[in-house]
């Protein structure tokens, strides 16, 4: 599973719209085992479909407005929102199978939005991929 997470200073950005930076990883979620593929820069206007070209399975952040959040899901991305903190404290937390991700909310967010496609299916129509 390959997840992103825009990036500021070794920790979740605050807001993905306006955020510079993506943090890449590929996950193994059946081993636990997570590498970091790199750091891309978002160009203004384009953050939405540059980590949809990437391939990105999964995006982590903090917040997304409505409208890149559409653009996302149409594109198969899931979203997963609420989320702060230590950057590779999350890519851990992930790849050992933490999927609420409790200890990483947002102040006041009992428990994150997590938003798939309509139809569920991943990518291009296509179930999620495996993990590598």
């Amino acid at each position: 599973m390959r997840v992103a997470i825009p990036a500021w200073d070794g920790r979740v950005s605050p807001v993905f719209d306006v955020a510079r930076v993506v943090q890449i990883f590929d996950l193994d979620l059946g081993r636990g085992v997570a590498r970091a593929v790199g750091s891309r820069r978002l160009p203004d206007g384009r953050a939405a479909s540059t980590v949809a070209d990437l391939g990105v399975d999964r995006l982590i952040c903090s917040a997304v407005s409505p409208q890149l959040e559409a653009v996302l899901l149409m594109a198969g991305v899931e979203v997963v929102t609420d989320v702060c903190g230590d950057l590779e404290e999350i890519v851990a937390a992930v790849a050992s199978g933490d999927t609420e991700l409790s200890r990483f909310r947002m102040p006041g967010a009992s428990r994150g939005q997590r938003r798939r496609a309509a139809d569920g299916a991943g990518r291009d129509g296509r179930e999620p991929r495996p993990a590598h």
